[in-house]
């Protein structure tokens, strides 16, 4: 008998297991991607913790004045001291987080909804809105996760406590509740949270909450009053009707997929829609269908997190959801946990569907975003460390470096983490990047053209070039064209040196010259600021129309009336690296099967 009951034991004990091993397994087939993903942006920041003295690391404010010791302070200095540039125990530490908080909910929704289904589906839906997609993919937003878990953990113990009376529970929950101050200052709305359960369902039980309220008060004058924050725009507190709009943005952003039609395919533009508007609509239903205390506290929960954040009116972003879009997931798994009827059955079984197809298509899109753009990063930082190694006395220019990439974490000093202080973009590339002025400007990055050519001619420069995502060393071939250390870039297309750079519309190099077709494009090293073509127009063509562009974006005409030599200036508009020359007309001359356009010696960038 004993083993029968021990056997039965086991049994109920693997039923009531296995809807969280189902949701640990669905996460991790989700997101398992997410171990592709390098680092990004603010990681490097964190990660030159270690650089500093462990009292600031630990304990300086930064960023907006935040002292997030737990999520970001912690673990960033660990694991970078221990693992290097290796995310793997990032993205572990971000998937078990999450694993435990899919229990929370799970736990958690099934008391607000009465049913292990209904649990189990708030936990499910919540696993899959590609709102929480950042947080897991992204190192520097684990705080989201770490202060989600935090949060569910003291409410789950103030459940505990409220049904059982054991006063361990409510020990508990004071310590999830002041381990979240360390992870996020979100964290000050939970009194708030606990208070509103108890209005709504325990009011007798009131008091045992209040004095959560002292400590988040101290909290948020500290925050507030004195730690120091920088003057930024995007931080600024806006209090005026933008909160409304801000508000409905949040929600629209929770209930379905978001920029598929953009970045997956435009089919899915009119379905984005359509599940935006279903997926409101049945979470109305359901809210006047089942009017009860618990879904008005699930929707409090959406309301009272988003309430720190709805005043940042330069700052929107959706992983800000990752917390506060569970509170519309219970609510929904309420609903599909009620007692069906056909209609009610194939109606939020259709939209769950629907719901889960385009979360699903936009984290798996989210995904491949993060592992492109990070190795990106990463061949980026491997490459400079390499041409460190070779030539450790030299500074690093690189060419080539676009916006995207720019934004990928340049202004957070990547290369500092190996004592890289001597990386520059090279001259022209800036005028293809963007800078976020609150945290730096564009000169810790710009070189002159005059000290460029220097350290060429003197050796002491190496020069990367970004060429369809690879990085090559150009060194010699831009040494070759660096004509003097006057600022001037001289191309002379008649060299060897130059064929790199010979694009479509050529012909062959000859006595120091290349003929044009009627349309030739040249590859430029750097996009400059100025111009000057030194060539020759033949009798043979003259008079003739020239044209200059660059991608799309015209630079400028002229018309050559006389034969002979002719010096163009003129100042280069956009940030393409190509340079495309035109003419009016061709010509052949006697016995030679080339349409001819004009001489071009060379092209002298400034």
């Amino acid at each position: 008998m004993i083993a029968n009951r021990d056997s039965a034991i086991l049994k109920h004990s693997m039923r009531a297991r296995a809807p969280y091993l189902i949701l640990a397994a669905a996460m991790l087939a989700l997101y398992f991607p997410v171990f592709r993903v390098w680092f990004l942006g603010d990681d490097f920041a964190w990660l030159s913790l270690r650089l500093q003295p462990l009292g600031d690391a630990l304990f300086r404010p930064f960023a907006q004045g935040t002292v997030r010791i737990f999520s970001e302070r912690l673990p960033f200095l660990a694991f970078g001291q221990w693992f290097g540039l290796n995310p793997l125990p990032f993205r572990v530490l971000s998937l078990i987080t999450f694993a435990a908080n899919l229990v929370l909910a799970a736990r958690i929704g099934r008391t607000l909804s009465g049913s292990r289904i209904g649990g189990f589906a708030a936990a499910s839906l919540w696993m899959l809105n590609a709102r929480v997609l950042v947080s897991v993919s992204w190192a520097s937003a684990y705080n989201q996760q770490l202060y989600s878990f935090c949060l569910l953990a003291a409410f789950y113990c103030l459940l505990r406590y409220l049904d059982t009376g054991r006063r361990g529970y409510l020990l508990a929950q004071w310590i999830f509740y002041l381990a979240g101050f360390g992870a996020l200052e979100v964290t000050v709305v939970y009194p708030a949270l606990a208070a509103a359960y108890c209005v709504l369902l325990r009011p007798k039980e009131l008091r045992s909450v209040l004095p959560m309220f002292i400590p988040a008060s101290v909290f948020a004058a500290l925050h507030l009053f004195v730690i120091p924050k920088p003057s930024s725009a995007t931080y600024a507190m806006s209090f005026d009707a933008g909160l409304v709009s801000r508000l409905w943005r949040y929600f629209v952003w929770t209930l379905g997929p978001e920029g598929l039609a953009e970045n997956v395919s435009t089919a899915w533009k009119i379905p984005e829609i359509a599940i935006r508007i279903g997926c409101g609509v049945g979470l109305a239903a359901a809210l006047i269908s089942r009017p009860t205390r618990e879904n008005w506290f699930a929707a409090a929960w959406f309301l009272l997190l988003l309430a720190p954040v709805l005043p940042l009116a330069g700052h929107v972003t959706d992983y800000y959801l990752t917390l506060p879009s569970l509170g519309l997931c219970w609510i929904a798994g309420s609903a599909l946990a009620a007692p069906p009827t056909r209609l009610r059955a194939a109606a939020f079984g259709a939209l769950a569907l629907a719901y889960a197809a385009g979360h699903v298509a936009e984290v798996r899109a989210g995904l491949r975003w993060y592992a492109q753009r990070t190795a990106a990063m990463r061949d980026l930082v491997g490459a400079t460390r390499e041409a460190h190694r070779r030539s450790p006395a030299s500074a690093i220019l690189l060419a080539g470096v676009d916006r995207e990439l720019f934004e990928s974490g340049f202004q957070d000093e990547p290369f500092r983490l190996f004592g890289l202080t001597r990386v520059f973009l090279a001259p022209g590339t800036e005028n293809a990047v963007r800078v976020r002025e609150e945290i730096g400007s564009l000169a810790r990055w710009r070189m002159a053209p005059e000290e460029f050519a220097r350290l060429l001619a003197a050796g002491e420069a190496v020069v990367l070039v970004n060429e369809g995502g690879f990085w090559d060393d150009e060194t010699a071939r831009y040494r070759t064209i660096a004509g003097s250390a006057s600022g001037r870039v001289i191309m002379q297309l008649g060299e060897p040196a130059a064929g790199k750079w010979i694009r479509e519309g050529w012909h062959s190099a000859e006595n120091g010259f290349r003929w044009t077709s009627r349309r030739a494009v040249l590859g430029l090293p750097f996009a400059p600021r100025a111009l000057v073509i030194h060539g020759y127009a033949p009798a043979l063509v003259v008079p003739v129309d020239l044209r200059l562009s660059s991608g799309t974006i015209a630079i400028g005409s002229t018309r050559i009336r006389q034969e002979g030599p002719f010096r163009w200036t003129a100042e280069f508009a956009g940030t393409a690296r190509e340079l495309t020359i035109e003419v009016d007309r061709t010509r052949r001359a006697p016995g030679d099967p080339r349409d001819l356009g004009v001489i071009i010696q060379s092209v002298e960038l400034r």
